[in-house]
């Protein structure tokens, strides 16, 4: 069988070499190989690494050292008669801390996440096609996904409003550049324009000229990563934001950086910039979302609402995180810390607001879900709050009768108390809701298909239950697809911190 090797470093976030670490090295899942048993070895004094003649295929790598937070990598191809260089960091833990058996990432207690004065120690090396096997079945993983994108959408990667000049005439400005191109401002300015426009390739030329004139301007990276997003080069994008918080720490440079990384799943350094993001900016609230959806994304859901919980305390009346904190208690079937308060506030702000109100009876169907599994509530109590959720879902339908996943929870409960003339008609509400999102559409089925098997409607509840499946399979063949068409960064350790330099 054809061989390759892996080779690399283990470091703290400190840029310090780890010795001792163990370094497993196993063969993806989504290989058609069969799977071996995982390879291990350990990093040296230098705290390097070697995995020699590695049969080629797709592999993970995964760091342990007790102490530290277990780190594990993208996937990696190796290939015949080449060598892999892959390096890997972790976070500083200030208390020993065996790595948990039961996942192969782990977070560090909140007082042993690292502060993040400096920046952080990271560069994206380049980029690779996600693959997608696997991921189109796995409900969360869409969830998140859906809930990265939301994030990026608080971002407001607006032009620059510190240029002293004001003129903003194209016509104008390529004048001034025909006399002199090498104007400054104007290379700015227009580029900025032509960006607003809509016309990024055309921007581009300014933009470089501007970098070009003078490198140490935030503004002229930041466009130039708008430029490149808005072109798809992901990788050039991330740099230029990068470069830009780089030179200029402001709230929006790192939130505009971390977005960008966020939005790629790269959730470990975005949850890095946005930590500093947090740390240099605390009043921010959008930060703080992001930071919540970054460590949700990575499984950390505790401390995701915690960040959630503080971003919903900045500002009472804004909306933002209590819907994105509501949406988290959603998709998790237990109580998350401090949400059932935060979001009884949000119904109680604005209970015009059919969302707020479901997002209510949801936090409350957790807690009641918690305590009847530990019984530490009398019956009658959990009655009261169980019509007390039952008249939230019917008060968010009446404010919105298309609000499918209020519809889903009262079908749920109807069925349950053995009303299966309810539950249908409230699962039927939901399937002729055009907006119904896949998911949502799809359990609507599967239900449905259970309440007429119920009631000896068998031709009915086959026909729900193909239904399901149609809809199940369309939901995993477009999942796959955006997999497909995802570009993932590849991030490398800084072996130090130079003064990046323009490629242009």
């Amino acid at each position: 069988m054809s061989q390759g090797s892996i080779v690399g470093s283990v470091r703290d976030s400190r840029n310090q070499p780890l010795t001792g670490v163990d370094v497993f090295l196993r063969r993806s899942q989504q290989t058609n190989l069969p799977r071996a048993q995982p390879q291990s070895t350990r990093t040296d004094a230098q705290g390097s690494y070697r995995f020699a003649d590695v049969p080629s295929g797709v592999y993970k790598l995964r760091a342990a050292k007790a102490g530290y937070p277990d780190v594990e990598s993208a996937e990696l191809s190796v290939t015949a008669n080449e060598t892999t260089a892959i390096d890997l960091t972790v976070l500083i833990s200030t208390s020993p801390r065996q790595p948990s058996p039961q996942s192969t990432l782990s977070a560090p207690p909140l007082s042993q996440v690292p502060e993040l004065y400096d920046e952080p120690q990271f560069t994206v090396a380049g980029v690779t096609q996600a693959d997608a096997g696997g991921h189109g079945s796995d409900v969360t993983t869409r969830a998140t996904e859906t809930l990265a994108r939301k994030t990026v959408s608080l971002g407001d990667k607006s032009s620059p409003k510190v240029l002293t000049g004001t003129e903003s005439n194209e016509a104008s400005l390529r004048s001034r550049l025909s006399h002199d191109p090498d104007d400054f401002e104007a290379n700015l300015q227009l580029g900025s324009l032509l960006l607003e426009r809509g016309l990024a390739k055309t921007a581009q030329p300014f933009l470089l000229n501007a970098v070009r004139l003078r490198p140490n301007v935030a503004e002229s990276h930041h466009l130039l990563g708008r430029v490149n997003e808005k072109s798809n080069n992901s990788l050039e994008a991330v740099r230029e934001y990068q470069r830009a918080a780089e030179i200029d720490a402001s709230e929006a440079n790192l939130f505009d950086w971390g977005t960008e990384l966020l939005s790629h799943l790269a959730l470990e350094p975005a949850t890095e910039v946005f930590a500093k993001g947090n740390h240099l900016f605390p009043k921010s609230d959008r930060m703080l979302i992001a930071l919540g959806i970054a460590w949700y994304s990575r499984g950390f859901y505790d401390r995701a609402s915690r960040s959630l919980v503080s971003a919903c305390d900045i500002d009472v009346a804004n909306p933002e995180p209590y819907l994105f904190l509501g949406r988290l208690q959603e998709l998790q079937m237990s109580a998350l810390p401090g949400a059932s308060e935060m979001l009884a506030r949000f119904a109680k702000l604005r209970p015009e607001n059919a969302l707020a109100v479901y997002y209510h009876a949801i936090a409350l169907s957790r807690e009641l879900g918690n305590s009847q599994q530990q019984n530490v509530q009398p019956d009658a109590a959990n009655d009261d709050k169980q019509n007390a959720i039952e008249n939230l879902l019917k008060q968010a339908t009446r404010l919105d009768l298309n609000l499918a996943p209020a519809h889903l929870q009262l079908g749920i409960i109807f069925s349950a108390r053995g009303d299966l003339q309810q539950a249908v008609s409230e699962y039927k509400k939901v399937v002729a809701i055009s907006s119904a999102d896949a998911d949502t559409a799809s359990e609507a089925h599967y239900r449905l298909a259970q309440a007429y098997s119920r009631m000896g409607l068998k031709i009915e509840a086959n026909r729900e239950l193909e239904l399901h499946r149609q809809l199940t399979k369309e939901s995993e063949a477009e999942a796959a697809r955006q997999q497909r068409n995802l570009q993932q960064f590849v991030i490398s350790l800084k072996r130090s911190a130079p003064e990046l330099k323009s490629d242009h």
